[in-house]
């Protein structure tokens, strides 16, 4: 019965959390914020839901499995959140380019001065990109790629400017390389933001658990107790009954019965004690590994940073 119900229950839980999610996901493209926030709350709501049907899981087994399929279906949103993203990126940077690719398509920059002329163009959608997407998920990922695909124009245009000295040649590829870097550098800062805020998300719902798991845990210790005494009470009421209708014989065998009880109650008691606690053990554990997974990831991420080059100043870069 036990493994039934607890199946039904995670099972419950499943869909209430990607019940709630279907439903996000018709609003997509959202901040790293907003879908972390639902993807919390919905979780929540499904370990609740699974609760109320999960009967005598003393080792967590199902509550993992719940885990284990929950985090698995928000890793498949976060990825239709970030390619929804993505899209919403690309058409907005498409737009906005579309004077530009004309102009490179009638030879509009090539001329003396034209590579000026490029950059600016390049600025001017940049800052409008900024201002309109800057609440992407994948803003400074699909800005980055922008910038990488015009590199080679911007080479073209640079060698066909015959203006240009050696000197300015020079000064203007150390510009392109800026811009490029720029945003290298914002989309890694962006990454690493993600992850700061995944690993703060995934404490507060590891306290969280251990808190319904607990509370689920000593509410079964509490109605089994209640069982239990129910049971002795009855025995003593039985014994009691037989002392008062003159069946002493019987009523000293039933002590016996009512010891033997007692023992046993003792010893579930204890049993369940100690699986309560190795549950909860086991849970701090894998908490643990989890978290030391995610710092892993974040210590990494740094030590990327550390090593990151220094951004120097130009005129052709992003404002």
């Amino acid at each position: 019965m036990a493994k039934i119900e607890n199946e039904a229950a995670v099972k419950e839980g499943i869909d209430m959390y990607q019940s709630e999610m279907e439903k996000l996901k018709k609003s997509f493209p959202l901040d790293l914020n907003e879908i972390t926030s639902k993807h919390q709350c919905f979780r929540l709501m499904a370990t609740q839901t699974f609760m109320k049907r999960s009967f005598r899981d003393s080792n967590g087994e199902y509550l993992t499995s719940l885990e284990e399929a929950i985090n698995h279906q928000f890793d498949g949103y976060l990825w239709n959140n970030a390619k929804a993203s993505k899209a919403k990126c690309e058409r907005l940077l498409s737009v906005l380019s579309k004077p530009m690719t004309e102009k490179i398509n009638q030879g509009f920059y090539s001329k003396a001065g034209g590579y000026d002329l490029f950059c600016q163009d390049l600025n001017i959608i940049i800052k409008q990109y900024n201002a309109r997407a800057n609440k992407e998920v994948k803003f400074n990922e699909v800005s980055e790629k922008f910038l990488k695909e015009k590199v080679p124009v911007a080479t073209a245009i640079q060698n066909a400017d015959n203006k240009l000295t050696e000197n300015e040649q020079r000064i203007c590829e150390e510009r392109q390389k800026a811009v490029l870097l720029e945003q290298e550098i914002k989309a890694q800062d962006e990454r690493q933001r993600q992850l700061e805020k995944k690993i703060e998300t995934e404490q507060q719902n590891n306290a969280e658990r251990m808190r319904q798991v607990m509370e689920k845990m000593n509410m079964e210790m509490s109605l089994q107790k209640q069982e239990m005494n129910r049971a002795m009470d009855s025995k003593l009421r039985e014994q009691t009954d037989m002392m008062m209708n003159g069946f002493q014989e019987k009523a000293n065998q039933m002590n016996w019965e009512i010891q033997e009880l007692k023992r046993k109650n003792n010893d579930t008691e204890e049993r369940k004690s100690r699986e309560f606690k190795e549950f909860l053990e086991h849970m701090e554990r894998r908490n643990a590994q989890n978290m030391e997974v995610l710092q892993q990831q974040h210590r990494e991420q740094m030590n990327a940073m550390n090593w990151r080059p220094k951004q120097k100043s130009s005129s052709c870069s992003l404002q």
